[in-house]
């Protein structure tokens, strides 16, 4: 964004005005003929909206900048209203509507009403360049007083000979028009070929359309009528209909922000999509298991069951489980006890043996008693040792004067 003063806000025709800045601070606005900037100003201390305008100076005026637009609207009438020295702020630039000067060998501008204001800025750099391109321009009016840089038009054919303008008015006098190319009524191929010089077969010719949308789609059904190929004709219509630009450059910030807009959107796109595809079975699966409720699990278990249970080996004389397997699922079997209605006691099968702690020897065959108890029974202390008995005192002997030993 740049920042400009109003040096002047003038009209120079009854339905036109002309707004020219000068730069004041930041960086300078840098375009190509042709193009477009937006501006916005305060009117009083409110922000006005946001409007885009052709340019009309050249690009090396690198000072001032001016804009061109048709009064009749509520922003221009208030942008007409701007006093002098009043900031405005100034985006871009915008537009593809170029014209490349060192292909070209031949142009033809058609500009209708305030059409011609990307035209000016054209013709302005190429007289300061001095341009070899052959330019001619038809410019299509209501009448003599309604053409905007009608003198600029004038000084700039006597200072660059290859630039030629034709006039063309729908009604009115044409004496402010004399010493130049003119008709009445509307463009016309006549006008183009007998006026103009136009030669429709010469490929090196290329054509720029500029102005409302009406002119617009005359001007490209006369061309296109003569076989001039799409490619070859070049638009830039004040407005958002399908004529709108088809410049030799392409506006690359808007096409920058409207690729961007499209991605995020494929993006997010991509993004539900793929969630909900995931989600749909998940949705379904949970319904089906709660639809079969615990009968499935039931039955899933019942069959983990009848597998775990097939898989052991059979119980018999057959069998060919190992011993160790063979002991460890008889010690994990208990043995069957009956309680005595007389006694309370537990008794054991008789096909069982037990040993009775402190008994000597087994019982078999008659079912023996035994006292049941909830309460575990202790170990066995076992005995205490023998004490050693002591050693025996060592004898004492003596022996007599007579020579005789004693020993107790």
């Amino acid at each position: 964004m740049v920042n400009y003063k109003i040096i002047a806000n003038q009209s120079i025709t009854p339905s036109t005005q002309l707004l020219t800045l000068q730069y004041v601070q930041g960086e300078r606005l840098v375009f190509r003929a042709g193009q477009y900037a937006a501006i916005n100003g305060y009117k009083g201390r409110r922000a006005m909206p946001i409007r885009c305008f052709s340019i009309v100076t050249s690009p090396t005026d690198t000072d001032f900048l001016q804009f061109s637009m048709r009064v009749k609207g509520h922003f221009t009438k208030a942008v007409a209203s701007l006093p002098v020295g009043d900031m405005v702020h100034v985006q871009g630039p915008y537009g593809g509507f170029v014209i490349n000067r060192h292909d070209n060998s031949k142009v033809v501008y058609l500009a209708g009403g305030i059409g011609i204001t990307p035209f000016i800025s054209m013709i302005r750099l190429a007289t300061i360049t001095r341009s070899t391109t052959d330019m001619r321009l038809v410019y299509s009016a209501q009448s003599q007083d309604d053409i905007p840089f009608l003198d600029i038009l004038k000084w700039h054919d006597g200072q660059n000979p290859s630039f030629t303008p034709t006039f063309v008015v729908s009604k009115g006098p044409r004496d402010k028009l004399d010493g130049y190319a003119s008709a009445e009524g509307r463009i016309t191929s006549e006008v183009l070929e007998s006026i103009v010089g136009v030669t429709y077969a010469d490929v090196d010719t290329i054509f720029y359309v500029c102005g409302p949308p009406p002119f617009m789609n005359g001007m490209l059904h006369l061309l296109q009528s003569k076989g001039i190929s799409r490619s070859r004709i070049n638009t830039e219509a004040f407005s958002q209909g399908r004529n709108r630009q088809t410049g030799l450059v392409r506006d690359w910030p808007f096409s920058m922000y409207g690729l961007t807009a499209l991605g995020t959107v494929a993006a997010l796109l991509a993004i539900t999509t793929g969630d909900f595809i995931r989600t749909v079975p998940r949705l379904t699966t949970t319904k089906h298991s709660l639809s079969l409720g615990g009968s499935s699990t039931a039955n899933q278990r019942q069959s983990d069951i009848d597998a775990l249970i097939n898989s052991l080996p059979a119980r018999g004389a057959g069998s060919q489980s190992s011993p160790g397997v063979q002991s460890a699922v008889a010690a994990a079997t208990p043995p069957t006890t009956t309680v005595s209605p007389i006694t309370g006691l537990a008794i054991l099968p008789t096909s069982q043996s037990t040993i009775t702690p402190g008994s000597k020897t087994a019982t078999s065959g008659a079912a023996t008693p035994v006292a049941t108890s909830t309460s575990t029974a202790a170990p066995a202390t076992p005995p205490a040792p023998a004490p050693t008995p002591a050693p025996k005192p060592a004898p004492v002997c003596t022996t007599s004067q007579s020579g005789v030993t004693t020993c107790k």
